[in-house]
């Protein structure tokens, strides 16, 4: 599988952002691995922009852990371009890690 967000984007511009009933919001501005890849890889990461109660309403950018976000919020938002091979294939993923 391709990765479709390989490129870096703005941060008005994501390709997704996650988000938490806490405060904090991550825009994903660019992703290392494909999904495949990613799923395998206890250590994957994002470069994001992360805004929290601790950033006083602004972004600060970096690297994050791809778990640590997935763990502590839901996806809010998506700007990807999928090829349905793609989406199913993401579908299934998700459906084996979470039975």
């Amino acid at each position: 599988m391709k990765n479709l967000c390989r490129k870096s984007r703005p941060v008005d511009d994501p390709y997704e952002v996650w988000q938490n009933n806490h405060g904090w919001t991550w825009h994903v501005l660019k992703k290392y691995q494909n999904p495949d890849n990613e799923a395998k890889n206890p250590y994957a990461r994002w470069f994001v922009a992360a805004k929290s109660p601790f950033t006083y309403g602004s972004f600060e950018y970096g690297d994050t852990y791809v778990s640590e976000i997935k763990e502590n919020a839901v996806r809010t938002d998506i700007d990807i371009d999928w090829t349905p091979d793609d989406y199913w294939a993401e579908v299934e993923a998700l459906k084996a890690k979470n039975p």
